[in-house]
């Protein structure tokens, strides 16, 4: 596949279980027309890279796109059909949404947000194994196309099909019901084992969510349960679960946000709280997301031209609710207006947003562990090589592993999950004003960690500015004005450590 590095994105270090380090979103590249073909997001160990390139596989909205465990791409689907790194369809990798549906739109795949998910397979130590969860219509026919009845799986093996990889087992029932009408929304979540799955999907016209654990014996018995509520599935949602497992949030944009309490031991869901969306800026947008910040305190939800932050521990989560940012009428159409959609924290601890149009943009929360306004919702961050409709990978947290002191913590994993140490390693810093032409003041972190020198640094990673801190400070004043206009980042220096990220923008008056 011919590739075009497009910049580079300064981001933090990153560490082992790098599941999610490759996004793929954006069209195939089959009309010949520039503003159509791929777009990839890399995650490597001290950056992010963005490039275009040229791919055979067409993504609506349904995408998943599967590393090993230091980052390389394995396999990627549009919910049609699974395909390596070299373009190429998996050996029995075609075809997994048997439909009508799938037969028309082969070339385009699913239109579906959360309708695939790919886990590695708990008893794999070879890092070669993986499972790919995807919908299933309920019959061919057009008129039920559209109305899913069960959640399948396949079991992927990389060094089968001659090496190229291949589906061993594949369609498998999974989860059977009738679900939210027009998409499953499946989740996941590591087990308090450290080690095991649970799947979560939930039902359509009643308040049941259904469950599998994913374990080395392969896929357990559905489980249900009733959360004691009614809801009728609409399409435009997304459910999520906090990066420390603690919360599951199922949004719906037109009937409100769910927020439960969750037992990764035993998969419960208890003490609903429901944020019903009597704004109408919320009640009447025509689609919306939920994303939840490294640190597990800040919920997210998008609503067409508005995001809201909402504190997970307030004891009134409704009554916690700040408006982040709202995205004006003119001025950052690219090349239609980007209306916030669905949302997904990166491995970098930044919550990355798509747009429910056609565009060449991402919107990034740069800080969501902070509260307020301070997370800095940066309206068209990323600017990426190609259109991108409404395409979003969707993770769990690969990095959640054991419960400690809790009745599961069985196996000996004793891998604690920190948002510090493995999502959010980046300090969080304030730049102002950004975007500037000459005066900038960062404003430190109040963390216990020294801070020796302040560096700004271009997309080529080059210091083109720096000053060191002599004592304790929590501001350090630069002046900007002999830089070019562009794109920078600030880095920070410990004795020991680099942190790097926080992005600036200086823009010259006219």
């Amino acid at each position: 596949m011919l590739k075009t590095v497009l910049f580079l994105f300064l981001a933090v270090s990153l560490q082992a279980q790098n599941y999610a380090g490759t996004w793929l979103l954006g069209f195939d590249s089959t009309t010949g027309l520039p503003e159509y073909g791929g777009s990839t997001l890399s995650f490597q160990e001290d950056s992010l890279l963005v490039y275009g390139e040229s791919r055979g596989l067409n993504f609506q909205e349904t995408v998943t796109s599967m590393s090993d465990s230091l980052g390389n791409l394995q396999f990627y689907t549009n919910g049609v059909a699974v395909v390596n790194t070299a373009g190429d369809t998996l050996e029995n990798g075609d075809n997994l949404t048997p439909s009508l549906y799938s037969d028309v739109y082969a070339q385009l795949g699913w239109a579906k947000p959360q309708t695939t998910l790919a886990l590695p397979d708990p008893g794999d130590t070879t890092d070669t194994r993986y499972y790919l969860f995807h919908h299933r219509p309920a019959a061919d026919s057009g008129d039920v196309a559209f109305v899913m009845s069960r959640v399948d799986y396949n079991l992927i093996d990389m060094t089968e099909g001659g090496g190229s990889g291949a589906v061993v087992s594949k369609n498998q029932l999974a989860i059977q019901d009738t679900f939210a009408f027009l998409e499953p929304r499946i989740s996941a979540v590591r087990h308090g084992n450290g080690r095991d799955w649970w799947v979560m999907v939930p039902s359509d016209t009643a308040a049941l969510y259904h469950q599998v654990l994913v374990s080395p014996e392969g896929i357990g018995a559905q489980q249900t349960q009733d959360a004691g509520f009614y809801q009728l599935g609409i399409d435009f949602n997304q459910n999520v679960f906090s990066p420390d497992g603690r919360y599951f949030i199922d949004h719906d944009f037109s009937q409100g946000t769910r927020i439960f309490d969750y037992d990764r031991c035993t998969g419960e869901l208890s003490n609903m709280r429901h944020i019903f969306q009597t704004n109408n800026h919320i009640a009447y947008a025509t689609g919306g997301g939920a994303a939840v910040s490294a640190n597990s305190r800040y919920l997210y939800i998008s609503a067409k031209r508005r995001i809201y932050q909402f504190d997970l521990t307030a004891e009134n989560i409704a009554g916690s609710r700040i408006e982040v940012v709202e995205l004006p009428e003119e001025g950052f159409q690219s090349p239609y207006t980007p209306y916030f959609y669905q949302m997904q924290l990166g491995i970098d601890g930044r919550i990355y947003i798509n747009s429910l149009s056609g565009v060449d943009v991402l919107h990034v929360i740069e800080s969501p562990d902070l509260p307020g306004v301070a997370c800095n919702v940066n309206i068209n961050a990323v600017k990426l090589p190609h259109w991108n409709f409404r395409s979003l990978p969707t993770f769990p947290n690969y990095r959640l592993y054991d419960l400690a002191d809790s009745p599961c913590d069985t196996l000996g994993i004793n891998r604690v999950y920190t948002d510090t140490e493995d999502l959010a390693l980046r300090p969080a810093v304030r730049l102002f004003p950004n975007p500037t032409d000459a005066a900038l003041t960062i404003e430190l972190p109040t963390d216990p960690r020294r801070y020796l020198l302040t560096e700004i640094v271009d997309i080529t990673g080059k210091t083109v500015l720096q000053m060191q801190t002599t004592g304790p400070t929590d501001r350090v004043f630069l002046d900007t004005s002999r830089l070019p206009a562009g794109i920078y980042f600030v880095r920070l220096h410990t004795e020991t450590e680099v942190y790097a990220g926080q992005r600036l923008v200086i823009a010259r008056n006219k």
